[in-house]
């Protein structure tokens, strides 16, 4: 028993001697191992997208997930998403197929049609990714790693010295979600068309109030992104909340969320004629009281009486589109019809909005 205490204890110290940058090489467990000692969060996980954001054609999860036309599963060296929104194939030799394959309405769409792209994601898709090498010897895969999908240890180091051990020094804790859930400059806000381009959650937050909280101030990792959530708004924000309990939004059903972090985002499709997207903003703010560079919005929506408000998200927006339009890095600006679409969103589509008990007839 001595000479275990001994040898746990060098094995603490070397750890501590080890830079984090050079642990790369001490060894990874993979998340079945971490589930022996951590059930529950293994489970929470492995129901998560994180977990399936790239498998092999095998895994029994996508035996009725559609192929592409012309394609038979031998064709597929790996299939990308395929869990909640959508699914994008790579062809036997590790390139991405021209079709994607959208989940929640069941169409296929094109892909970059006519394109052949080498497969160079796998920093955000993998677990110990190495921008080295090819995997399998794909030639149309950069790079290789050493598990499948966003494992435990893409946040917390590699985890073979932690497994056998059980010390919490021998674990990292890494909460760097922008390296995924962003693009640099984190200052600015990329556009695709007339959405708000995917995966720049960071970008968006850094441009919000909310910006000190940090991602997981509302969100647990582990967890797919529905289930996530820790806690409501109402949890932070009783006051607003029992003043917008008063409202006829309220009393109509409409939540936080419709209005604070509207769907103005395109991960697999959008109708860009209602500038409604298929994934949430994380700009959060509303604010009457402000007018942007290119002055007050002209689509308003009246709440509780004759109070006029505007969504802050315009000012955030412009700004920023104005700011890109000064920057060769972002060409494309953030434009004022696709923030006011949002307002026309919440009018025609829901039809929720009135004033001292009457439909609102702004829009």
């Amino acid at each position: 028993m001595a000479l275990v205490k001994r040898w746990i204890f060098l094995i603490s110290i070397l750890s501590i001697l080890i830079p984090v940058e050079a642990q790369s090489d001490r060894g990874y467990a993979g998340a079945d191992k971490c589930g022996k000692c951590h059930p529950e969060i293994y489970n929470q996980w492995k129901a998560s997208g994180h977990a399936r954001i790239l498998r092999e054609p095998s895994d029994p999860e996508l035996k009725d997930l559609p192929l592409p036309g012309g394609y038979q599963r031998k064709d597929i060296s790996y299939v990308i998403g395929g869990y909640k929104w959508k699914a994008l194939y790579l062809d036997k030799d590790g390139y991405l197929i021209d079709r994607q394959y959208n989940l929640r309405s069941g169409r296929w769409a094109p892909y970059f049609p006519g394109e052949r792209f080498s497969y160079d994601c796998g920093g955000c898709h993998t677990t110990g990714f190495d921008p080295q090498g090819r995997r399998k010897d794909l030639k149309g895969i950069e790079g290789n790693w050493q598990l499948e999908g966003v494992e435990c240890e893409a946040c917390h180091g590699p985890g073979a010295f932690h497994a056998a051990s059980a010390l919490k020094s021998e674990i990292l804790i890494d909460r760097g979600c922008s390296r995924c859930h962003g693009t640099k400059p984190y200052d600015l806000i990329p556009v695709a068309g007339v959405f708000i381009a995917p995966y720049t959650e960071e970008n968006q937050f850094q441009k919000s109030k909310m910006r000190d909280l940090g991602c997981t101030g509302c969100h647990d990792p582990h967890k797919s992104a529905r289930a996530s959530i820790k806690q409501p708004c109402e949890a932070c924000h009783a006051e607003v909340t029992n003043k917008y309990k008063e409202s006829y939004l309220y009393e109509a059903g409409v939540s936080c969320t419709d209005c604070h972090m509207p769907p103005a985002v395109a991960l697999a499709e959008g109708e860009a004629d209602s500038f409604r997207g298929d994934f949430k903003s994380h700009l959060f703010r509303i604010d009457h009281t402000k007018k942007t560079p290119y002055g007050v919005c002209i689509h308003r929506v009246f709440l509780c009486g004759p109070v006029a408000f505007f969504c802050d998200v315009l000012e955030e927006l412009a700004l920023a589109g104005k700011e890109q339009e000064k920057d060769d890095r972002h060409p494309q600006a953030c434009r004022m019809d696709h923030v006011c679409g949002i307002c026309v969103h919440f009018h025609h589509v829901h039809l929720l909005s009135f004033s001292a008990g009457q439909p609102c007839k702004g829009t």
